[in-house]
């Protein structure tokens, strides 16, 4: 009855979805030209190098020998140490390239369900060259986006450790790789046709998500949100946390462009960016074909996402009187949440996740 009930919300919801479509169909053609461009002239660049080296890497075998950053994956995931150096090319690359690389090691034998499961919760990142060249373009200057980059990667780090008990302990003694690893020029060829099928699919999310705002944005709901939240969030906050809702590039832009102070603007950008977008958990979840619950991915997204928020606000609350007050125009200010109202938020979602986890680890 219950899958039923389900089935017949998401009927309406995808009808709804297509007949907004019908009736608006400029904004949703605004909203993927949008997207479109976004793809094109940032995300591509910045995502289809870190495919191709990512996958030589994955086919040659050469993960397997990295030893020396076992402490990574040992202290933070329960994950072997033989990971140590896949961890470290999810950090440089971002998502969904993480969540790419860590199919490709499962299919290969390297690493279990629940090795993917803790390491998603920290290896799922913006990647930091857009979070340093356009995110800080936008935010004012590359030490901004630099900032926020290492905001979204400290808190990376505190979500691993929340998410440390999760899943069954590694099969120490399987083998770390099932195949013989091929030489980079015979393996170059499959990582191009691999990696290119793998931009257009991120493209396709950027795009349909692009316009899937577009619409919501036409119709009228985003504005009601915004006036849900209004009680909680200055207006053009709530604004941006909504667009970083659906589409990570497009909610930094809009926290950047946000009539709040350069650090509420910050911290937005670093809980948005943390959390990653609807788009970019739609994208791993694609290259993760299943392996996982996505109940407990998007858990992962919401409270790295918090984490992200309250350590740059926390760090901002003390360091604010150093930041230079031309590096944006001035827009007009509004009321700011103080940080004990993300304190709380943070603590809700903790709770939510352990609440949910529970009866998992008793089963276990």
């Amino acid at each position: 009855m219950k899958e039923r009930k389900t089935g017949i919300l998401s009927g309406f919801f995808l009808g709804g979805l297509l007949l907004l479509l019908l009736l608006r169909p400029a904004a949703s053609m605004d909203g993927a030209k949008e997207g479109l461009l976004l793809f094109g002239g940032t995300v591509l660049p910045s995502i289809l190098p870190f495919f191709v080296l990512t996958s030589l890497l994955s086919q040659s075998g050469m993960l397997a020998l990295a030893g020396g950053l076992s402490f990574l994956p040992k202290w933070l995931c329960r994950a072997r140490g033989s990971l140590g150096w896949a961890m470290v090319l999810c950090f440089i690359a971002g998502a969904p390239t993480s969540a790419r690389l860590l199919a490709a090691l499962h299919e290969e034998g390297a690493i279990g369900e629940g090795e993917m499961l803790r390491l998603s919760a920290c290896c799922t990142l913006t990647g930091p060259l857009f979070l340093i060249g356009a995110g800080g373009a936008l935010l004012g200057g590359p030490a901004f986006g630099a900032a926020v980059c290492c905001a979204q990667f400290v808190a990376g780090l505190l979500n691993a450790l929340l998410w440390r008990g999760v899943g069954q302990e590694p099969e120490i003694g399987q083998a770390p790789m099932k195949k013989e690893g091929l030489s980079p020029f015979d393996a170059l060829p499959n990582a191009l046709q691999s990696s290119c099928s793998a931009a257009v699919l991120v493209g396709g999310a950027i795009i349909v998500f692009s316009a899937l705002r577009a619409l919501l944005q036409e119709s009228g709901l985003f504005f009601a949100i915004e006036t849900v939240l209004s009680g909680l969030l200055p207006e053009t906050a709530a604004g941006a946390l909504l667009s970083g809702f659906m589409e990570v590039s497009i909610g930094i832009r809009d926290a950047a462009l946000s009539a709040v102070s350069l650090p509420m603007r910050l911290s937005l950008a670093a809980g948005i960016a943390s959390f990653g977008g609807f788009s970019i958990f739609c994208q791993s979840a694609c290259f993760l074909k299943g392996l996982l619950p996505l109940k407990l991915l998007f858990l992962q997204r919401l409270s790295h996402g918090a984490l992200g928020f309250v350590l740059m606000r926390a760090a901002l609350f003390f360091l604010s009187p150093s930041l230079p007050a031309m590096a944006l125009p001035a827009p007009p200010m509004q009321p700011e949440p103080g940080l004990a109202l993300a304190a709380l938020g943070l603590s809700f979602l903790f709770g939510l996740g352990l609440l949910w986890l529970a009866p998992r680890k008793r089963g276990a």
